[in-house]
């Protein structure tokens, strides 16, 4: 079975999943359990739209789906045209903000978790939120980066100098709207920044920003090491 072939498989699969796992959360969030901790359980219901958990699992639809049509088109043969859009759009979602978002939520989530798992995900959660559902959101969304940097590539190169603006903008305003939702409503999502004065926010933020650009890097120079012996020079 050709590359494209399994490529295609595997994203379908991974689609599925995900389709599952947002069907889940609408249905966990669209009646109300009976749970010791309502506090928490209305911070999880009513801010769900701004956890960056959700937006990058968001951004993971959107690049599973561009995978499909983007091998679908691959093995229809479509119009080069086409199939070129399909490709660029793909790599640009993947290097600029998938894969840095991706690590940087798998990292902060599970480092912090194993310090304290009251300052990002409090144990009064899991009476409504399932542990397998859990794993989909902050584990299994690794899989899809790996199968990403395995698969062959010999165009739609991202270059760093380009992707690190993009990305710094995104995160700028992914914190300023974490901080409007404290000053509007008096609520951090993550219980981590109660702990913190606002210079350590700033800087946590600050460190947070820094982290997504070296993922940015380090994906882009992966996705380099690909480029045909001709163009091999890592920009």
């Amino acid at each position: 079975m050709a590359v494209t072939h399994i490529a295609l498989l595997l994203y379908v699969s991974i689609f599925i999943l995900y389709i599952l796992s947002i069907l889940s959360l609408e249905k966990l969030f669209s009646h109300r359990p009976k749970v010791k901790s309502d506090t928490v359980f209305k911070i999880y219901a009513g801010f769900q739209p701004y956890f960056f958990t959700l937006w990058t699992f968001t951004l993971h639809m959107i690049f599973v789906i561009l995978a499909i049509l983007d091998e679908t088109s691959k093995i229809l043969k479509l119009p080069v045209a086409i199939q070129k859009r399909l490709g660029k759009t793909r790599a640009f979602i993947f290097n600029t903000l998938l894969f840095p978002s991706c690590l940087l939520v798998s990292t902060f989530f599970w480092g912090i978790w194993h310090i304290d798992r009251e300052l990002i995900f409090p144990k009064a959660v899991d009476e409504f939120f399932p542990s397998w559902l859990n794993h989909m959101l902050h584990t299994f969304t690794l899989v899809p980066m790996v199968i990403e940097l395995l698969l062959p590539k010999k165009y739609n190169f991202v270059q760093f100098r380009q992707a690190a603006p993009i990305l710094i903008i995104y995160s700028l305003v992914y914190g300023a709207i974490l901080i409007s939702l404290y000053l509007r409503h008096g609520v951090w999502i993550y219980p981590v920044f109660k702990i913190f004065t606002w210079p350590q926010r700033i800087f946590f933020l600050a460190l947070i920003m820094a982290v997504q650009v070296l993922f940015l890097k380090i994906g882009i120079s992966i996705q380099n090491t690909k480029r045909p012996s001709k163009t091999a020079k890592i920009k």
